[in-house]
């Protein structure tokens, strides 16, 4: 990513413009500056506007008392490479194929890898520009698609929360700038200690104790510094002369980092603050309650801005009275790192529906990004470990323990008014059947509903092309066993065999993985021939990507191609798979981004192999 191009002051006072956008317009200083103010997973409840009477947010709550709050404003997926592709387009981040969290990884950097939208799928800013005017980004972008720096922003940089290159951009009226503030993102250190950790509300789906408590201190700690920014950058608005003239929008990309919210469609996932203000409000301090996806975040701003809202976008202008307002908003999840699933979830003002396609997979796999060791000893969520640590001693209620039930229901249905932290599962209650019947159908329609202009509206059943990708796990009961769920991929409902291996030396050499157990999500039991060049056989799909298989590898087997692994301390092993219908022999493409696991093998003195991931 480029910082601030200040070499461009010169073309800037000469009024010119790039060759590629429109040229701006004397009439476009009576149309209005646009402004997100951008946070990282922050779920909505967090604020003081919003009830949180913790939270040390008075000029974000200044903000909504001069504004309007949506408290009804919902993420479309709770991690945020799909999520920022949703709202900088306008459209569903399953439509417009940037539904895995990162996807399309390669060499150009991690986040642009030569995908490019669907025709006529555009970015918002780039719409901005083609209406005269100027763009600016502070901070993260992270989408899944190519996007073309030089052309839809005019000024970026990769510091967040800090207005470096204000000048420049606020001499050029009309602008759209995005400012995104990291703080609430983890790791949460390095600010002020301001939150009494003995007055924070610990929710009831966590443990009450003196750890969490600190992690949530921490939490809101990272809270106040963001809040502050903000108070900020609006103070700035306001000496420069241009807050007459600037609507200022607030939101975050998806909810908390912490267990049932960032990576999971319950609300802490998905619920996300809104507060817009108009420069000429004129009912502050109102909340309205209609229901909100952030993808309408990008047609509000064009609408607000006197620009046309694209007719493909999935987002609506709510804040234009002729436009109907949602009954409910849909909510998505693929793949977020390395842990693959399918999840889909319906919300509605009093109800959350939720579909786990792979039922079989528990809440709780392995991800390295969430397990990963800190110095302190604690993993990356520490309310996490410290959750998984009680629930072994037997400690958590039985509200806190559901998380880790050895696998998930196939349906979720949640009362929201009687239950809010969506604790008790709904979806045999017969006094629901029709309740759960209505929420059934509005997402069939989403799914099998083609979008007018690009032909799907789900792709969420297609992982990416050519890629095999993996959830591996500790087996709880044998660490001598390695759990493994990959996908078949594109065989058009043949049978097809798969060949498992791994690599003590880093890819350089390869070897069989003995197999004691494989199950196919669509066809059961998988036949395993530990001899064969391809040890499971007799795989069928007949939907591309829609069949996961769950295996079992015995690092203690003699069968594995280079016998048992009894070496003392390897320092990684990499594990792929090949599969094969008969003709065509795919190879994985390994990638250091998320599609394989690597983790370190410790054996215990004379005991099994001990797989520890760190």
């Amino acid at each position: 990513m480029r910082i601030w191009l200040f070499i461009l002051l010169a073309f800037l006072q000469a009024g010119c413009s790039k060759d590629t956008a429109a040229p701006v317009q004397p009439e476009n200083e009576s149309r209005p500056n646009i402004i997100w103010l951008v946070a990282e997973d922050l779920s909505a409840i967090e604020l003081g506007s919003y009830g949180n009477a913790s939270a040390l947010t008075p000029n974000l709550d200044r903000l909504a008392l001069e504004g309007t709050r949506y408290p009804n404003t919902f993420a479309t997926t709770p991690v945020c490479s799909p999520t920022r592709s949703s709202f900088i387009t306008g459209m569903h981040n399953t439509t417009i194929n940037a539904h895995n969290h990162r996807s399309h990884v390669g060499p150009k950097s991690p986040y642009q890898t030569g995908y490019v939208l669907p025709d006529p799928v555009k970015i918002v800013p780039q719409i901005f520009q083609e209406a005269g005017y100027t763009t600016a980004i502070w901070g993260k972008t992270d989408y899944n698609f190519n996007w073309t720096e030089s052309y839809d922003y005019d000024f970026q940089t990769e510091t967040s929360g800090e207005a470096k290159g204000w000048e420049e951009v606020t001499q050029h009226e009309p602008f759209f700038v995005q400012v995104q503030f990291r703080e609430t993102h983890r790791d949460w250190d390095g600010n002020e200690r301001v939150t009494d950790r003995s007055q924070i509300e610990i929710p009831p789906i966590y443990p009450d104790t003196p750890e969490v408590r600190e992690a949530w201190g921490e939490y809101l700690d990272d809270l106040a510094s963001l809040d502050r920014k903000v108070g900020a950058l609006l103070a700035r608005l306001e000496e420069d002369g241009l807050a007459d003239n600037t609507v200022v929008v607030f939101f975050s990309d998806h909810g908390r980092e912490m267990p049932r919210g960032k990576q999971w469609v319950y609300d802490g996932g998905i619920h996300v603050p809104l507060i817009i203000r108009l420069p000429d409000e004129e009912t502050p301090g109102t909340v309205d309650e209609q229901l909100i996806s952030n993808v309408d975040i990008s047609a509000v701003s064009l609408d607000l801005a006197g620009i046309e809202v694209p007719g493909y976008f999935d987002g609506r202008s709510f804040m234009d009275p002729a436009t109907e307002p949602r009954d409910h908003v849909i909510a998505t999840r693929d793949r977020d790192d390395e842990t693959f699933d399918r999840v889909r979830a319906v919300r509605t003002d009093r109800y959350k529906y939720i579909r786990n396609y792979y039922p079989e997979l528990p809440w709780t796999q392995y991800n390295h990004y969430i397990e990963q060791i800190k110095e302190d000893g604690q993993t990356h969520y520490e309310t996490f470990g410290i959750m998984r640590e009680l629930h072994e001693a037997g400690e958590l209620t039985d509200a806190q323990a559901l998380f880790f039930a050895p696998q998930k229901p196939r349906e979720e249905l949640y009362d929201l008014a009687d239950d809010p932290w969506e604790t008790r599962n709904l979806a045999d209650d017969p006094e629901l059947q029709t309740v759960l019947g209505d929420l059934r159908g509005k997402l069939d329609s989403w799914v099998e509903s083609p979008h007018p202009d690009l032909g799907w509206r789900d792709k969420g059943a297609v992982p990416e092309d050519g890629t095999r990708l993996f959830v591996i796990n500790q087996n709880a009961g044998d660490p001598t066993l390695v759990d493994i769920a990959t996908t078949v991929d594109d065989l058009d409902g043949l049978a097809c065999s798969l060949r498992v291996e791994y690599s003590l030396d880093g890819g350089a050499s390869w070897h069989r993985a003995a197999m004691t157990d494989a199950y196919s999500a669509e066809y059961g039991e998988v036949a395993i021939n530990n001899d064969s060049d391809f040890q499971l056989s007799g795989i069928e799909t007949h939907q591309a990507g829609a069949n996961t298989v769950r295996l079992q590898w015995n690092t203690q087997s003699s069968a594995n191609g280079s016998g048992a692994l009894t070496e003392p301390s390897y320092d990684q092993v990499l594990v792929r798979t090949t599969q094969s219908n008969g003709e065509v022999e795919r190879e994985p493409q390994v990638s250091t981004h998320g599609f394989f696991r690597q983790f370190p093998a410790v054996v215990v003195d004379d005991s099994p192999l001990e797989l520890r991931f760190n």
